[in-house]
């Protein structure tokens, strides 16, 4: 098990990044992390509890695991999508062009690329087809590759 400042053990380094303020191990930030626990309130409730679980309480993957009936491994993984998700640029571009959108763009946008729906999932909580789902992510993407190109 590992030290880090909020408990016991890492998350295949995830907690490693906070190990002091301003700490770039491994490519990372306490910034990144900072800002992955407020974004969480984003995410499914089950998404949620792993990464404020592990993030903001400290509580160790066993822990985790116990609380929502995963394998450790499973957290372990989980946990690296989800930061890597929430610090992600297209996650920043969402949330912050989500309230100049219609609607429907915004729901099927915060469904997707928020909360990390399927496809499925998105379209039945959206009424609308996977295929009408699909339309709109691709203009999604498209918009933020020729916003983000532009930028580099």
């Amino acid at each position: 098990m590992m030290s880090t400042p909020f408990g016991r053990e890492s998350a295949n380094g995830i907690l490693d990044l906070v190990s002091e303020p301003g700490s770039t191990h491994r490519g990372g930030r306490r910034s990144d992390v900072d800002q992955a626990i407020r974004r969480a309130v984003y995410l499914s409730a089950a998404d949620r509890t792993i990464v404020v679980g592990m993030l903001a309480k400290g509580m160790s993957t066993e822990e985790i695991a116990n609380l929502t009936r995963m394998s450790q491994s499973t957290i372990r993984r989980r946990i690296r999508k989800l930061t890597f998700h929430l610090i992600s640029d297209l996650f920043s571009f969402v949330l912050a062009h989500r309230g100049a959108w219609n609607a429907d763009k915004r729901r099927i946008a915060e469904l997707r690329f928020l909360q990390r729906q399927t496809l499925r999932e998105t379209a039945r909580k959206s009424g609308v087809s996977m295929h009408h789902v699909r339309l709109i992510e691709r203009e999604i993407r498209h918009t933020f590759d020729l916003l983000h190109h532009e930028l580099i």
